[in-house]
């Protein structure tokens, strides 16, 4: 900013210069639509020039350039200049001098300078921007008032001393995408613009335009700037019709007929694969268009003839016996239609690669360059709150949208699916591990990359190695695999079979001097994870009769929420006596699983894989009375209850809550008649656990299972003899469980032998109940 008050009196100069500037337009969902990247931005306000009589504005750009942000657009800048721009001369210079006396009402301006530069700009339209500007606009609120006004406007006339404005050169492409345009919206014109729409690369020259001492209306501007745009374009007809790209044309059609025969073949599948590799394809060549070609044409042909025998029987089993005729007929038409939208799209692609190696051979020759966004589109999570930009989770969320799985046909992953993932899950957050390999985390799963450079994971696809949803995970933990630090996270998973893989496996850096990135990594899972359960708490119920909609509550871990307060069972009499006693028994127990292993049918070959011990032992847990809660579940030999075990008074902060559990061994649903997961509570700060805790599901106990208790009151204890239960080849890891010398027999489970182990048993001191009654 600059006051200048030297040369004459009056004299007001506002200045105002900026290097760089950046403006985003983020529609309603939210996502960023465009991108206006200035540079070298000077502005400039000054009044009282010439002896106080003018005003004046200046407003000169360095370099600008407009980026399409929709994250995959085969069109991502949207407008730039053709060449390089030149430092020392700026794209845009605009002058404008404004009279303040007025000469019987008529705004008189002393001249009109608007200069652009020489070089050519590149204005490029993908048809999706256009539909998410409408959406954008369609959205928009305005606020209006109702106030009648009784003002007349005035049309006010307006002299120009000097008019001068320079030539300017553009080069119009459009480019279509039927599959992303929104049914109905162009009636019968949606077949021509899909057709017609590729060909149109349009070269439109504004000539100069220079006029002295001009008179007209305010409101008669916009009309003359816009017949003199057409008056250009009539006059240069040659332009018009040298425009259609005759390659452009034969890739539309040869694409539409594709679409056209995939569309009669019926088959979901089919169509699905294909429309994602149609919006996600890529051609910079030659090369890139055969070999694309080359698999779209492999892709029909195989889906085509291995509908001959899925489309019956999946007809057979939608409809019975009468849709095997129908599921014939379907195979039929597949098997002609199929090969065929695969050949057409060999074509298309081979037509599009030659196109795309000609301009880029023409841009050499003219020394022009293809012009790549300034920046990635900015990141959006889950939340959609707008945050400042940031370049790495740019990047995170491009690896995000281009990522491709492959494609499992015939027990092989044939195919490519492109972008398996870029419209149904939103970006969190991104690690780079070892080996060229990305964890990413979004609000639906945890996806394991494979990139084949890191420095360009946001402009090349990386391979999908592996991803589990939220709903598939057990549990999370980490190991150290050897290093002094934690260097793996493991992913338990839920369901799966012998044949598969129980877990998922992140190998992360370890020669970091900072927080390790093991542990961050599973951070992040882990509040995704918790996040992903905290939406899942309440769920709407349809009920008859016009009610309003029933709600269940549930708790952190998907149970009905129940307090440990309210017991499932209340002691019969001396009511008094009980709560005035901080140890109680229970004879009451819960059973919560039996090592019973599932009977199989004779016809059954192989044996049953489990190698225990071979007896049968039973885990049951407490209940308590009002007020009293447990340490720990109860394993023992035997299906049946123990006899009595000690639950303890929660007073004084003697007995806290868990903050979480660790998972210790889980079985597999093949080998046993109910499923089982034990655990071991995660104390607090200050707190000690003393037994692990069993759930006849796979999945996290609830957190008032069992208490952790304060580590005044917590001693040394030993195991029993007899070990209750051993199998150290359990599928999918062994494990031993022994029963705590303790008043409330409190069982520790373990992956090895005790022997083995660092853990040491503990139990609540002998003396609790005289040391907390000293303390109270």
């Amino acid at each position: 900013m600059q006051n200048d008050t030297d040369t004459g009196a009056g004299l007001l100069e506002l200045i105002v210069e900026l290097g760089v500037v950046g403006v985003s337009l983020i529609d309603h969902k939210p996502r960023e639509l465009l991108y206006l990247h200035l540079q070298k931005l000077f502005i400039s306000y000054m009044t009282g020039y010439n002896s106080g009589t003018t005003s004046r504005f200046k407003l000169i750009i360095g370099h600008m350039q407009l980026d399409n942000q929709l994250p995959l657009s085969i069109m991502p800048v949207a407008l730039a200049t053709e060449s390089m721009p030149d430092s020392n001369h700026p794209v845009f210079k605009a002058n404008i001098a404004v009279s303040n006396v007025t000469s019987n009402g008529i705004q008189v301006y002393p001249h009109v300078y608007i200069r652009v530069t020489d070089q050519t700009w590149r204005l490029n339209i993908h048809e999706p921007i256009i539909w998410a500007l409408v959406d954008f606009y369609s959205n928009l609120r305005f606020v209006s008032t109702n106030n009648i006004s009784t003002v007349t406007e005035v049309d006010p006339e307006i002299r120009i001393e000097l008019v001068d404005i320079s030539e300017i050169r553009l080069k119009i492409s459009l480019e279509t995408a039927p599959t992303q345009r929104p049914r109905g919206v162009l009636g019968i014109w949606s077949p021509v613009l899909s057709a017609v729409g590729n060909a149109l690369k349009i070269q439109v020259h504004l000539r100069k335009v220079m006029h002295r001492s001009r008179y007209m209306r305010k409101s008669s501007i916009i009309p003359a700037i816009t017949n003199r745009i057409k008056r250009d374009l009539i006059h240069n007809p040659l332009h018009l019709i040298f425009s259609v790209d005759f390659l452009g044309v034969t890739k539309s059609t040869l694409s539409s007929l594709s679409k056209g025969f995939a569309e009669l073949s019926t088959d979901g599948q089919f169509l699905q694969l294909r429309s994602k590799q149609v919006w996600s394809r890529r051609i910079t060549g030659v090369g890139d268009g055969l070999v694309q070609g080359t698999e779209a044409f492999a892709q029909g042909l195989a889906f085509g003839v291995s509908g001959v025998l899925r489309k019956p029987v999946e007809s057979a089993r939608q409809y019975g016996a009468i849709g095997i005729a129908h599921g014939l007929g379907r195979a039929f038409v597949g098997f002609i239609v199929q090969p065929l939208s695969g050949a057409f799209d060999f074509f298309s692609l081979t037509v599009d690669g030659i196109s795309a190696s000609f301009m880029r051979c023409v841009d050499i020759l003219n020394n022009k360059h293809a012009p790549q966004r300034i920046r990635d589109p900015r990141a959006i999570h889950r939340d959609g709150i707008i945050r400042e930009y940031d370049k790495v989770q740019a990047a995170g969320q491009m690896a995000l949208y281009l990522a491709e799985a492959s494609r499992y046909f015939a027990c092989t992953d044939l195919f490519r699916e492109p972008s398996k993932y870029a419209w149904s899950d939103y970006y969190e957050d991104h690690f780079i591990v070892q080996n060229q390999k990305v964890a990413l985390v979004t609000n639906k799963r945890v996806i394991l990359l494979q990139c084949v450079d890191l420095d360009k994971m946001d402009k090349k696809p990386s391979k999908i190695l592996w991803d589990v949803p939220w709903e598939d995970v057990l549990a999370l933990e980490l190991a150290k695999a050897g290093y002094q630090r934690p260097s793996h996270v493991i992913i338990h998973l839920k369901n799966f079979r012998r044949s598969e893989n129980f877990v998922r496996l992140i190998k992360c850096n370890v020669d970091e001097e900072h927080e390790p990135q093991a542990l961050l990594i599973c951070s992040s899972i882990r509040k995704m994870w918790r996040s992903h359960q905290a939406d899942m708490k309440v769920v709407p119920l349809k009920v008859p009769g016009g009610q309003h909609d029933v709600y269940f509550a549930f708790d952190e871990d998907m149970r009905e929420f129940h307090s440990f307060a309210r017991p499932l069972l209340s002691p019969r009499g001396a009511a008094s006596n009980v709560e005035e006693r901080l140890i109680n028994d229970t004879v009451n127990f819960q059973n919560m699983w039996s090592s019973e292993q599932e009977i199989r049918s004779r016809c059954k070959l192989l044996s049953k894989q489990v190698a225990d011990d071979g007896r049968v032992f039973s885990i049951w847990r407490p209940l308590c009375p009002s007020g009293y809660v447990s340490i720990g579940d109860i394993a023992h030999v035997g299906i049946h209850p123990p006899h009595v075990a000690a639950v303890y008074k929660n007073v004084g902060g003697n007995f806290a809550l868990p903050l979480g559990y660790d998972l210790v061994w889980r079985n597999c649903g093949e080998d046993y008649r109910n499923p089982v997961s034990i655990w071991f509570p995660r104390p607090p700060e200050g707190y000690v656990a003393l037994g692990c805790v069993a759930v006849s599901a796979f999945e996290e106990p609830p957190l008032d299972s069992a208490f952790c208790v304060s580590e005044r009151f917590a001693e040394d204890a030993v195991y029993e003899e007899q070990i209750v239960w051993a199998s150290s080849d359990a599928y999918p890891w062994g494990c031993y469980v022994y029963q705590v010398q303790s008043k409330s027999l409190q069982f520790m489970a373990m992956r090895r032998p005790k022997e083995e182990c660092e853990l040491k048993p503990k139990k609540v001191s002998e003396s609790y109940a005289q040391q907390a009654l000293e303390r109270s």
